[in-house]
This record gives C-alpha cells, sequence and structure tokens, in this order.
C-alpha cells in the first residue's frame, strides 16, 4: 500500500523524475492512496489509486468556547513556506497574508519551521503587527489556535485538499480564508480566495461582520471529516 503526499510532483511536472517515481509506486502497488482528489486525475486515474480526505481529532483540537469583538481579531498562518531548496518561494501565501493584515490593520502570526525566517527576510518583511514563531510542539500549535481567529491559507499548491492545518483550525472555531479546491466536501468553514490580496481582505471582513456563523460552520466541516 503506497501514500503519497508529494506536492512536487505538480511542481516540477509530469517529466520529472519526482513524478516518474511516484507514478512508478503507484503502479507497483496494491493500493496507492492520495488525500487530494485532484491528483488523481493528474495520475491518470488509475484504477488502484483512490482518495482518502485528511482527518482531525476533534478531541485534542476541540472547540474553545469564546466571545470574540471587532477589535480583538488576529490572523494565523501555518506551515513551513518554500518549494525544494528555494526558501524564498512564497509558496503558502505568507506575503499575500500580510499585506492583507496590513491593510485590515490586524496582528498577524506565522508559524512553523525556522526555514521560514528566510522569506521573511528576502521580502525585507518589516510590521509591527507581525509575529514569526517556530518549530512548535503540537501542544504549542494547539494553543496558537486558541488564541487566533481567522485562519490565512491564500496557499498556491497542496497534496491535501483539505490539508491538515485547515482542519486543524476549524475544529477548534477558527474561520478559514483561502485557496482550497476540493469539490467532494464542500467545508462551509473555508471561504474560498484567489491568491489576490483584495480578495484575501474582502472575505476576512465578510467573517468579521458574521463571526459566531461562520465559527459555527468551521466547527461543523471539521467535525464532518
Amino acid at each position: 500500500v503506497f501514500t503519497m503526499h508529494d506536492h512536487h510532483s505538480e511542481v516540477f511536472g509530469k517529466f520529472s523524475q519526482c513524478f516518474q517515481e511516484n507514478s512508478k509506486a503507484i503502479e507497483r502497488s496494491v493500493l496507492s492512496l492520495v488525500p487530494a482528489e485532484h491528483l488523481i486525475s493528474y495520475f491518470g486515474s488509475p484504477s488502484n489509486l483512490r482518495y482518502l480526505p485528511h482527518g482531525v481529532d476533534v478531541n485534542f483540537f476541540e472547540t474553545k468556547d469564546r466571545e470574540v469583538s471587532r477589535s480583538d481579531h488576529r490572523l494565523l498562518c501555518v506551515g513551513k513556506n518554500g518549494y525544494f531548496n528555494d526558501e524564498n518561494f512564497d509558496r503558502k501565501g505568507f506575503g499575500l497574508a500580510l499585506e492583507a493584515a496590513q491593510e485590515l490593520d490586524l496582528p498577524l502570526t506565522v508559524a512553523g519551521p525556522k526555514s521560514n525566517k528566510a522569506f521573511f527576510e528576502s521580502i525585507f518583511a518589516s510590521c509591527d503587527k507581525l509575529n514569526l514563531i517556530f518549530d512548535l510542539t503540537e501542544e504549542q500549535l494547539k494553543e496558537q489556535y486558541g488564541l487566533h481567529t481567522i485562519f490565512l491559507h491564500p496557499s498556491i499548491i497542496e497534496a491535501g485538499h483539505p490539508n491538515l492545518t485547515l482542519l486543524e483550525a476549524m475544529s477548534m472555531g477558527l474561520p478559514v480564508v483561502g485557496t482550497y479546491s476540493g469539490v467532494e466536501f464542500e467545508l462551509n468553514g473555508i471561504l474560498r480566495v484567489e491568491r489576490e490580496v483584495d480578495q484575501i481582505v474582502f472575505r476576512c471582513k465578510q467573517v468579521i461582520d458574521d463571526y459566531e456563523a461562520f465559527s459555527r460552520s468551521a466547527i461543523r466541516s471539521a467535525h464532518s471529516l
């Protein structure tokens, strides 16, 4: 049984060694699993390839009762930026999230590995509302979800739809503004955007205007998985 969680097969394309090696592994397997439905057709829809979405432990990433006023909102991004050995490529859309946070005048936290620091240094990011935190344990990450209200994920490519961080955030009641493109699961807790700052800002304002309803939708979506 083979499970494929590698976004580089798409980044480098179908003529790459990465794609060819994964294709060979799928071909030789009894059963192969991918956590993104679009990867089925990307790999030619072989009969032994199935979509198995990520799930979330709703008992660990549990909903917290909280009242959020308009002035309390805090934005959060989680993940590792870059492609392969290019740490400066904004795959996760952290730069877009920072621009949106500045326009909304809201604080933004970006959590991930220390390699994320290279990207922010490359764009000379200087914002008193930006907080970078690195190498969190799962307990520390859970704490950060609890301290924030809106999850931003304007990623350009992912091997998981939905990926784990979206489900974790929604399980704790955070609506998501992001580029999730799945169709099998509607996931009403996600407000979909293109990788454009204006769209991110607009969607965030929508969330803020009716936060309780969007938060409830996020929780229901997470519990469905």
